[in-house]
């Protein structure tokens, strides 16, 4: 008798059982997916170790940022310090004829920064 009201249960609700099951499946999977994504490593708050590997303040013509991208023009591509600059969180960059853009988690507030030296250097001058 109780046998047959688990099968009669199992029976009648035998899709929304599956439907239960696919949904914690997915869920799960989710949650494993969202975990195991790579982490960005945290820049520094000063960035002026970011500017340094740039070339310095002397080499900086301008920059700007959007999202996650750093576009900067410098003097001298030749004395930027890449390897410096993935140790310090720039995860990939593309060196074009005019300007370098850096892959980087703050590009926004990095621009901020180069962008208020760089002012401050020229009402200096």
């Amino acid at each position: 008798m109780f046998a047959n009201t688990i099968n009669d249960f199992l029976f009648e609700n035998a899709l929304y059982l599956a439907m239960a099951l696919a949904l914690i499946i997915f869920i799960l999977v989710m949650v494993l997916l969202a975990l195991s994504r790579k982490k960005v490593k945290p820049l520094p708050v000063d960035y002026q170790p970011i500017l340094d590997s740039l070339g310095g303040i002397s080499n900086l013509i301008s920059a700007s940022g959007r999202g996650s991208r750093l576009s900067v023009r410098l003097k001298d591509y030749q004395i930027v310090q890449f390897e410096k600059l993935k140790t310090l969180g720039v995860e990939s960059y593309i060196q074009m004829t005019s300007k370098l853009t850096l892959l980087v988690g703050e590009a926004e507030k990095i621009a901020e920064f180069l962008i208020a030296v760089h002012e401050e250097k020229n009402k200096a001058s």
